[in-house]
């Protein structure tokens, strides 16, 4: 029971024995037990100290209770005593602990410092054996790729040396082909040893001709050989076109591919050329363009020749020596020149009577004239020409019949040939003359005379045929060599 207003109390505050009797009185009420205790004031009192607020606001309990209060409180004190033991040793142990920890503290800074120290000297002698072996391992890879260098700079040079052995393989083979070549000719060349002598002085004497001309700019070691292919044989021929009655001349552009025809009434005194784009269009008739070029022409025995047409100017119905060459793809003519002051001009220098008093033929890659002189006894001659300058550069006089005697007259490859008439249809070439050699022999080989009158029998290398022109028809002959 608690009370509101407290009063201050009249008895002694004494230490309570918990064996003191209960039935012990009030000092203040001598006749009334003391059975309350007040445990603010640690003192028994009785119900009329109570109730006359002695012990107002204090805690008051039964003094039969007071028993085990004492006993609680000597527990309490005992505890007390065990826990101020336990704390003292709670505090000895903390100060131990304390102790303890600095010391660990201590021992833990030494160790962490000696092992801060000690991981310093292993990472700094570790950083100097990882420079030690950065150092040692740039000078491998530097050495290695020295050698490296060395050894692809050898494998460049083995490469080239290698392509340079396969192109001398090659060449070794190449070589080795013309060495069998070589060694062939070589075996043929011991068979004819007092031959070979004989054209090797020709060819020595040859170079001192008196007739070269000086500005001719032709390289003149192309034009000796020891030996080319030989006529074996002409086939019989056949009709290619037949353009109704005319004479006339069929040339080959072998570079632009291109057919010229010269024919009509007048082809030995005429400016008209009709051309064809190849020489299907020919066959075909199908024209591709008429030139008409700036001077009157002989083309009895005109030539084109690496691309330009080269012929004899007509005058009054007749040939002269005044030669032209003419560029056709632009009509223009480039160079003229009068030559063969000596030839004979009397319109009557071949079998028949016709108007081609000089032939021009082109041959193996050069240009030639053909022609008669008093000097040779009217035979037939034979004048290399510059085809530049229109120059002469070599001479060959042949011991041949008179021209005038000689029917069609062609070459091929060096060596000329004439057939015995122009007008026999079985008839047979019987005279060549080799310009290499320069040795002239009689032969007898058939030829089928198709179209009557041959004024114009022509070979031409690309085809390996011989063609003319007789009757507005033209015709072909296959030919053989050897």
């Amino acid at each position: 029971m608690i009370h509101n207003k407290p009063k201050k109390s009249k008895h002694k505050k004494e230490e309570i024995d918990p064996y003191i009797p209960l039935d012990l009185k009030c000092p203040e009420h001598q006749k009334v037990p003391n059975n309350l205790f007040c445990l603010d004031e640690n003192e028994f009192c009785c119900s009329f100290c109570f109730y006359q607020n002695l012990h107002s606001n204090h805690k008051i309990i039964a003094a039969s209770d007071i028993e085990n209060i004492n006993k609680e409180n000597f527990t309490i004190e005992s505890t007390k005593d065990e826990l101020n033991e336990i704390n003292e040793k709670i505090i000895e142990l903390k100060n131990k602990i304390e102790k303890e920890i600095n010391n660990i503290n201590s021992l833990y800074d030494k160790t962490l410092e000696d092992l801060t120290k000690s991981f310093e000297e292993k990472i700094t002698n570790l950083k100097k054996e990882e420079n030690d072996i950065k150092e040692k391992l740039q000078n491998k890879v530097t050495k290695f790729k020295e050698q490296l260098e060395i050894y692809l700079s050898e494998i460049n040079n083995n490469i080239a040396i290698n392509e340079k052995i396969n192109k001398g393989i090659q060449k070794f083979d190449k070589e080795e082909k013309n060495m069998i070549k070589i060694l062939s000719y070589i075996s043929k060349i011991n068979k004819h040893k007092k031959t070979i002598n004989s054209l090797l002085n020709k060819r020595i004497k040859s170079l001192h001709f008196s007739y070269i001309s000086e500005k001719s700019d032709i390289n003149y070691e192309e034009f000796y050989v020891f030996e080319g292919p030989i006529l074996k044989k002409i086939e019989n021929g056949n009709c290619e076109v037949d353009y109704g009655y005319c004479q006339g001349r069929i040339l080959f552009d072998t570079i632009s591919n291109k057919v010229y025809y010269i024919g009509g009434s007048y082809y030995y005194h005429t400016d008209e050329i009709y051309v064809y784009n190849n020489y299907d269009n020919l066959k075909l008739k199908k024209l591709d363009k008429k030139i008409n070029i700036s001077t009157k022409i002989s083309s009895c025995y005109s030539v084109i020749h690496k691309g330009y047409f080269y012929c004899f100017e007509s005058s009054k119905n007749k040939c002269t020596n005044n030669l032209l060459k003419y560029d056709l793809n632009q009509n223009k003519l480039i160079i003229q020149k009068n030559i063969l002051e000596d030839a004979i001009f009397d319109n009557n220098q071949n079998q028949w009577g016709g108007f081609n008093d000089i032939i021009l033929i082109s041959d193996d890659n050069k240009l030639y004239a053909i022609y008669a002189t008093n000097k040779n006894n009217k035979r037939i001659s034979i004048a290399l020409l510059d085809e530049n300058n229109l120059n002469i550069i070599k001479i060959w006089n042949t011991d041949s019949l008179e021209k005038r005697k000689c029917g069609p007259i062609f070459m091929i490859k060096g060596i000329l040939y004439h057939i015995s008439n122009y007008s026999t249809q079985n008839d047979n070439v019987i005279y060549s003359y080799d310009l290499y050699k320069e040795k002239s022999k009689k032969i007898n080989i058939p030829f089928e005379n198709l179209g009557g009158y041959d004024s114009s029998l022509t070979y031409y290398s690309h085809i390996n045929c011989l063609m003319t022109v007789n009757n507005g028809k033209i015709y072909k002959y296959k030919v053989v060599l050897e």
